[in-house]
């Protein structure tokens, strides 16, 4: 009976020590809700898809129906160009002070 606390402490520790071993199921279980849930998710998820299928398809057809009109370009500027003109449109307004000041002669 001595022998009894022994054998135990040798047995708790060999438990520790010793890895863990996974339990195996006796039989495989089937969830029948959980997979009518899911069906019903996928279901679902198609509905969503072929309505995002039309919305695309609508929008297809608008751009089609909108054709070249509907690119838009943004222009490039020319630097030299538009400092060309600028600088001419400048000289145009420069006042003219010969012609508009008086000529006064001197006479002799």
């Amino acid at each position: 009976m001595r022998d009894r606390p022994g054998i135990l402490a040798a047995a708790l520790a060999a438990g520790f020590w010793l890895p863990p071993t996974a339990a195996q199921p006796a039989m495989p279980v089937f969830d029948a809700s959980a997979v009518a849930k899911l069906t019903d998710q996928v279901n679902r998820l198609k509905d969503q898809l072929e309505a995002l299928q039309a919305v695309n398809d609508a929008l297809q057809d608008q751009l089609k129906a909108i054709g070249a009109a509907g690119r838009i370009v943004l222009p490039s500027v020319n630097a030299d160009r538009l400092r060309r003109q600028l600088l001419s449109g400048a000289r145009c307004l420069l006042p003219d002070f010969k012609a508009l000041l008086p000529s006064v002669e001197v006479e002799k």
